[in-house]
């Protein structure tokens, strides 16, 4: 019997180290999956007045760079204030990182992106159907 557990044990050992290396390259991703696309983080929202966002930029010599910045806003908008809405300001991976695990409630929101999402696109200046109709009654059930 106790060999028995112990087999049952290394078992369930194995399969765990197989469960947690899945899709982590490609020797590890089984054949019969979708195609894997690589996805960076280009977000986090902290709580409702501090989102850090990753923007990538060139530079005049064509090299591709990502600078976080953070977004801070008022929990509270005073009418008269001689301060901005709100403050934009370039932070570091490690504020970044520090914010998340110091700040707020301990929930954060991820936002991921593809290469092919952060890719620039031309636009024509309009905007998606999705986007032009608006329902006011959404916002004022989200308030009250």
């Amino acid at each position: 019997m106790v060999t028995e557990l112990a087999a049952s044990k290394e078992k369930a050992r194995k399969t765990l180290h197989e469960l947690t290396a899945a899709f982590t390259s490609p020797e590890t991703t089984p054949e019969t999956a979708p195609p894997l696309k690589k996805h960076s983080l280009r977000g986090v929202f902290i709580d409702l007045s501090t989102t850090f966002i990753r923007v990538r930029s060139e530079t005049e010599e064509r090299v591709i760079t990502d600078e976080w910045w953070c977004l801070t806003y008022p929990l509270k908008w005073e009418q008269n204030a001689n301060t901005a809405a709100y403050k934009v300001t370039k932070a570091t991976e490690e504020e970044v990182l520090a914010a998340v695990k110091y700040t707020g409630d301990g929930k954060v929101l991820l936002v991921y992106a593809t290469e092919e999402a952060m890719q620039a696109r031309e636009s024509d200046g309009k905007l998606p159907e999705a986007l032009k109709v608006c329902n006011p009654s959404i916002f004022r059930r989200a308030s009250g």
